[in-house]
C-alpha cells in the first residue's frame, strides 16, 4: 500500500521536477492493477472455502498425510516418541520371521512365515498343489509383516491392505496346500484381475508412482497426486492399447534406475527421471513377448536373471548399458538358438551375496536358495521347471 509519507514525498518531487510526474503515475497505475488482481485472487479463494472446494482439497491432503503416517509409525514400532522422533532400529531382529507372498490374477493371495535361522540352500519350505493358470505364473514377494500393500487390478482400480491382515498359512515340505483353499482378501469385480502387490509403506519418501504394463510400457505419475489416487481408488492402467494390462506399480525416488526384462530374454536399463508423464513404450517387445521382471538397481547389487531351466544370468551395474532414449528394442540375455529351443525368463532380481533366492518349480515345490551359492555356480536344481523366481534380503528393509 502507499503511506502519507510516500504520497508527501512523489507530491513534493512534482512540485520541484514537474516532468517526473508521468512516471509517478505510470508506477502507481501499475501497483494498482497489481493489487487488483490480487484482491481478485483472494476473493476467488474466499468463494472457494465458501463453497466447501477448497475445504475439501485440504481435508484430502489432511487425510493423505495422515495415512503416510500412520504407515511410517507401523514400520518403525507403533507410536511415535514424545520427541516427536522416529527412532530408527540399528540392527534387524534375526528372529523376526519373513513374510512370504505368492498370489495369482485370481486374487488369491497365500501368506507364508519362514524364520532367517531356518533358511537352507536348496531347502524346500512347502509345497502348492493346483497352482492354476499354466499360461501366467504366480508371482513372489518377500516383505516385512508391518507393510502395508497396495493391490492393483487389471481395470486400473486399487485398494491397500495392510499384510497382517492376511491369515498365516501353515507350510511344510510333506502336506501340500490346495491353491482353491486359499483366501481372496479383496476379490477382483466381474471381468477384472489382480495384476500387481506394491509394498507402499515409504509412500512418504517418493516421488513418482511409475506404472509399468506387460507390454513394456511405462508411465511416471506425480506424487502430489496421490491424496487423489488414494481416496479415489484408481490410479488408471498404465497402458494404451488393447490387448495390454499393468504388470506392475513401483514407489521410486527421482534418482532411481530400472531394468526392465522380458520372457524372452530381452532387457533395458533406464532412468526414472527419463520417462514422461505420459504412457510411453520403454522397450519394444515382439508381439508375443510380455514383461517377466522390473528391478530397481544399485552400483551396490547385482543383477540376477533366472530362467524356467534353472539357469542364471548375471550383471553388474557397470556391465548394464543405461539407455534414456525409450521405445527400442531392448539388450539380448542369450542367444537367439537358445531362444527358439523355448528357453524363457521367469524372475530377475537385484541381489548382495548374502541374500536368498525363492522359486516355485512346475511341481509346486516352494524352495530357498543361498545367493552365494548361485552365483558361484550359475544354477538352481530345478524339479521340472521354474515357474518364478524372486530373491530377498534376511538383513532387514533395503
Amino acid at each position: 500500500m502507499f503511506t502519507p509519507e510516500k504520497i508527501n514525498a512523489w507530491l513534493k518531487e512534482v512540485e520541484e521536477r514537474p516532468g517526473s510526474a508521468q512516471v509517478i503515475i505510470q508506477y502507481i497505475a501499475n501497483r494498482l492493477n497489481d493489487l487488483s488482481e490480487w484482491n481478485e485472487k483472494l476473493h476467488a479463494e474466499n468463494i472457494a472455502l465458501r463453497t466447501g472446494k477448497k475445504v475439501a482439497g485440504y481435508e484430502r491432503q489432511i487425510a493423505h498425510l495422515q495415512y503416510q503416517l500412520d504407515l511410517i509409525k507401523r514400520q518403525y514400532g507403533g507410536q511415535l516418541p514424545a520427541t516427536e522422533q522416529i527412532e530408527i532400529p540399528n540392527a534387524p531382529d534375526e528372529t523376526q520371521r519373513l513374510c512370504v507372498l505368492i498370489y495369482t490374477r485370481d486374487g488369491r493371495l497365500l501368506r507364508l512365515e519362514v524364520a532367517p535361522a531356518d533358511l537352507a540352500d536348496g531347502r524346500t519350505i512347502g509345497i502348492l498343489s493346483g497352482l492354476p493358470f499354466p499360461d501366467e505364473s504366480p508371482r513372489l514377494l518377500v516383505i516385512p509383516a508391518n507393510e502395508e500393500l497396495l493391490l492393483v487390478f487389471a481395470s486400473g482400480r486399487i485398494a491397500a491392505l495392510p499384510v497382517s491382515s492376511v491369515p498365516v498359512q501353515a507350510v511344510s515340505a510333506d502336506a501340500p496346500l490346495e491353491w482353491d483353499e486359499i483366501p481372496i482378501p479383496n476379490p477382483p469385480v466381474a471381468g477384472d484381475t489382480l495384476s500387481s502387490l506394491t509394498p507402499i509403506s515409504r509412500l512418504a519418501l517418493a516421488d513418482y508412482f511409475v506404472q509399468f504394463s506387460q507390454r513394456g510400457f511405462i508411465k511416471k505419475i506425480r506424487m502430489a497426486l496421490a491424496p487423489s489416487i488414494m481416496e479415489n481408488r484408481y490410479i488408471g492402467t498404465g497402458a494404451n492399447i488393447s490387448h495390454d494390462r499393468p504388470f506392475d506399480l513401483a514407489l521410486c525416488s527421482k534418482a532411481e534406475r530400472y531394468v526392465l526384462v522380458s520372457r524372452d530374454g530381452y532387457l533395458r536399463y533406464t532412468p526414472v527421471d527419463a520417462s514422461p508423464y505420459a504412457i510411453v513404450e520403454a522397450i519394444r517387445l515382439k508381439s508375443a513377448d510380455r514383461l517377466a521382471a522390473t528391478v530397481a538397481m544399485s552400483q551396490e547389487k547385482i543383477l540376477l536373471v533366472m530362467t524356467q531351466i534353472g539357469k542364471v544370468i548375471q550383471h553388474t551395474e557397470d556391465t548394464l548399458e543405461l539407455v534414456a532414449d525409450l521405445g527400442r528394442v531392448g539388450k539380448a540375455l542369450y542367444s537367439k538358438a537358445r531362444r527358439e529351443a523355448g528357453v524363457r525368463v521367469v524372475g530377475a532380481a537385484a541381489v548382495a551375496e548374502s541374500d536368498w533366492g525363492l522359486a516355485i518349480h512346475t511341481g509346486g515345490q516352494i524352495s530357498v536358495h543361498a545367493v552365494s551359492q548361485i552365483l558361484a555356480s550359475g544354477t538352481i536344481p530345478v524339479e521340472g521347471e521354474l515357474l518364478s523366481f524372486t530373491a530377498f534380503s534376511t538383513q532387514g528393509n533395503p
